[in-house]
């Protein structure tokens, strides 16, 4: 469809904009190939550079010296970067280690490394220095790009052990003599003209370092082939706008933000990145149409709402929440009437009549709340938001609804670093809310057993196997650990636990590895009841505990602003955070919202809590770059705590 639509202005711009590639730098041009008939993934930009020449492909508004890109001039500094980094003795297939945040230069270097048939090995810039010595060992890398001196400099007194060709910095002065800044690169480019390279479909492009939430990194080899893949598929479900504008705020270099930005460039999305200080201001500044997170973003904007809410007189939250009462019976009410509950895809006719009923009786309350209430939670997010893609793990069901009333669609993928990574995608023409979707075209699930990796019936719960033309090459330089992966037949594990609806659809329910094991045998998926847990205004954060124990535990990271209100109001002593009147408190009020899940069972009852005043954050480890808490290394911190909690009772 964009392909057609793009056809008429094409032939003209072929015309006007050959200059382009002809007189700058004595550039060749080259023939225009669209992306689904791309045979590499750089190739991609000569075609946007023409069909979109002059319109903003990017702007990054939070780099000194940083400026807005149009599609023509985005494609050029490319080649040009390409072309410098030839000049700088880099050759096909070497790898080159990329250490940098969200930025224009880092999208440069990136896509430039590629096109150059080099292939990347990326991480964020905030990684512990062993972490990226690592990744810089282990790769192989010839080359190493950096985001700014600083890190450079923390880097410096381990390089002379790397056989590199050069070192490059993106922002900022430079730091020695011996390294290159991307304007030298980009001058050399001007200099010397690109030498085209030989790449097809299987050649690797970018190995990317799982950030996972346990274990030593390993990098997942990603071919050309295999990002080509994500692009050319994902709009047969999200329906993206060509003329929209995106807002850009997890870590680009992380599988899940860099092909979901990938697939927005191709169809000629304006991309802007953000960052955590600016999200809310920003939605105002640039009014995106879409927004690219993680669960826990979503949470924040939930939360945030809550929080103002909470702020209101007794009687305004008692109005409120009987509104939003009122207007969860009409929306689940709607779901039961569209076969749109995955708890119940198959209601009976009696169910649906009543639903219809419900839905009635609800409408007019949900009506006047939308008029003084979601309305204004809407236009938090801009005036033209459409909707928000959220990835990364499943989305709970509280934000589910939540996102509904306030007539917010959120679409919901699921995928992992190893398949490139978008496994599956909700559509708004099938928008099942508590699933991850249907697989993209060229995508095959099945479920199996665990014990013996047979199918299973539809409708059971199993290991989610999954295979298509995003599946990596395979593990780099740990041929073992592919071979665990991917069997012969070609199916990955991905290692969750989840089911299929008769119609394909999705639904998880957790981790093999998160899985805890009572001594009594009972299994508990930490993450729903988690999800359940953080709904209450005094929890900020929470991971279950309990593996071989009797009974669950958890540590509890405390909402510290409701927990004060609390103490003023009741005089509860919260200079010890583990004093008995605390822990009696958190412990009846996170058991509350346990009690009330739908499919509660009287083993996922917390028998002992312990708070910790630090939060789980990327800074300090505890959490990945995609906000996961990195439940091993809570357990590794707090093991003493842990400990010391499951003695006590």
């Amino acid at each position: 469809m964009i392909i057609d639509s793009a056809a008429g202005r094409l032939k003209n711009n072929v015309a006007n904009l050959e200059h382009i590639f002809k007189n700058k730098n004595n550039r060749k041009f080259n023939a225009l190939v669209p992306p689904d008939k791309c045979t590499s993934f750089p190739e991609m930009w000569t075609w946007l550079g023409t069909v979109y020449a002059r319109k903003i492909a990017l702007k990054d508004p939070y780099h000194a010296h940083s400026r807005e890109y149009t599609y023509s001039a985005l494609d050029l500094e490319i080649e040009l970067f390409a072309a410098g980094i030839q000049h700088l003795g880099l050759e096909q297939g070497e790898k080159v280690s990329l250490f940098s945040e969200n930025s224009s230069r880092w999208l440069i270097a990136d896509q430039g490394t590629l096109k150059a048939g080099c292939v990347n090995a990326v991480r964020s810039s905030g990684a512990p220095i062993e972490e990226l010595l690592y990744i810089l060992n282990h790769s192989k890398s010839s080359a190493l790009i950096v985001e700014t001196p600083e890190l450079y400099k923390k880097l410096a007194p381990y390089l002379s052990e790397y056989n590199l060709k050069c070192v490059i910095v993106l922002w900022g002065n430079k730091p020695a003599s011996s390294v290159y800044s991307y304007n030298d690169v980009i001058l050399a480019g001007q200099k010397n003209s690109f030498q085209p390279v030989n790449l097809h479909k299987n050649s690797p492009a970018t190995i990317i370092y799982t950030s996972g939430t346990t274990g030593k990194p390993k990098g997942a080899v990603l071919s050309h082939g295999n990002l080509l893949h994500q692009v050319n598929n994902l709009n047969d479900h999200l329906y993206i706008d060509p003329k929209g504008t995106a807002l850009s705020i997890l870590p680009v270099w992380h599988a899940y933000e860099r092909s979901c930005s990938y697939f927005l460039f191709s169809v000629g999305t304006t991309m802007v990145y953000t960052n955590l200080r600016n999200f809310k201001l920003d939605f105002h500044i640039y009014n995106p149409n879409y927004l690219i997170a993680v669960p826990r973003l979503y949470e924040a904007i939930y939360t945030g709402v809550k929080q103002e809410l909470g702020k209101q007189s007794q009687l305004k939250q008692k109005l409120v929440n009987a509104i939003f009462a009122s207007s969860e019976r009409y929306i689940k009410a709607k779901r039961t009437i569209q076969k749109l509950d995955y708890k119940n895809l198959n209601p009976s006719i009696a169910q649906i009549l009543s639903a219809f009923l419900k839905a009635g009786i609800s409408l007019p309350v949900h009506k006047l709340g939308d008029i003084i209430l979601y309305k204004k939670i809407r236009q938090a997010l801009g005036t033209s938001f459409k909707k928000g893609i959220s990835g990364g793990g499943a989305l709970a069901d509280h934000l589910e609804d939540f996102f509904e009333i306030a007539g917010i669609e959120i679409l919901v993928g699921y995928g992992l670093t190893e398949t490139s990574p978008v496994i599956t995608v909700r559509s708004p023409k099938f928008n099942l809310r508590g699933s991850v979707g249907r697989p993209i075209p060229y995508t095959e699930i099945k479920i199996v057993n665990p014990e013996d990796m047979q199918p299973v019936p539809q409708g059971q719960k199993g290991v989610v196997m999954a295979r298509g033309l995003q599946i990596m090459q395979g593990y780099y330089r740990d041929p073992v650990s592919t071979a665990k992966a991917i069997d012969s037949q070609e199916w990955f594990n991905t290692g969750d636990v989840g089911w299929l609806t008769k119609n394909n659809d999705l639904i998880l329910t957790g981790r093999i590895k998160d899985l805890i094991v009572l001594s009594n045998g009972e299994k508990v998926e930490p993450q729903p009841i988690e999800d359940v847990c953080i709904q209450s205004r005094y929890v900020k954060q929470i991971m279950l505990t309990g593996q071989d124990q009797k009974a669950l535990g958890a540590v509890v990271v405390p909402e510290t602003e409701a927990l004060e209100l609390l103490a003023s109001e009741t005089g509860m002593d919260i200079s010890d955070l583990n004093n008995k009147q605390v822990i009696d408190f958190y412990q009846k009020e996170i058991n509350r919202f346990i009690k009330n899940r739908s499919n509660y069972r009287s083993y996922e009852i917390l028998s002992t809590i312990r708070l910790i005043s630090e939060q789980f954050s990327t800074d300090n480890g505890l959490l990945t770059q995609t906000l996961k808490i990195k439940r091993l290394s809570v357990v590794e911190r707090y093991s003493e705590l842990i400990s010391d909690m499951f003695k006590s009772f």
